[in-house]
């Protein structure tokens, strides 16, 4: 069990913008990074703000990430606060699971050679 301030779990590097939420994602190793914030002093917010920009937020000793396929999170007050690709939600359950469904997106690219 981990107390958190945030946690984001990403496939990719940044949630945008050059905020590098988590900088050592790969997009294609087929694994979620959960990256946990952890509960900071007020005064760190600053400090943090940078590293996040600087793609350096994972040199703080505020700042965890797990790696995995699977992700399970339960509590036992069975409600969530959420944001699914910057939407808030609201989820009330006990158990809620994330999963990788590895390659799974096409891309269509141009033909170029013309």
């Amino acid at each position: 069990m981990r107390r958190a301030f945030l946690i984001t779990i990403a496939n990719a590097s940044q949630y945008g913008n050059n905020a590098m939420i988590a900088p050592g994602a790969k997009i294609d190793d087929g694994l979620l990074d959960v990256c946990i914030l952890k509960p900071f002093p007020v005064m760190k917010v600053f400090t943090l703000a940078i590293k996040l920009f600087r793609q350096s937020i994972d040199e703080s000793s505020y700042y965890e990430v797990l790696k995995g396929e699977e992700i399970v999170f339960k509590k036992k007050k069975a409600k969530y606060r959420f944001h699914y690709d910057g939407e808030p939600l609201k989820i009330r359950k006990d158990k809620i699971r994330i999963t990788v469904q590895p390659k799974c997106l096409n891309v269509i690219i141009p033909d170029t050679n013309r």
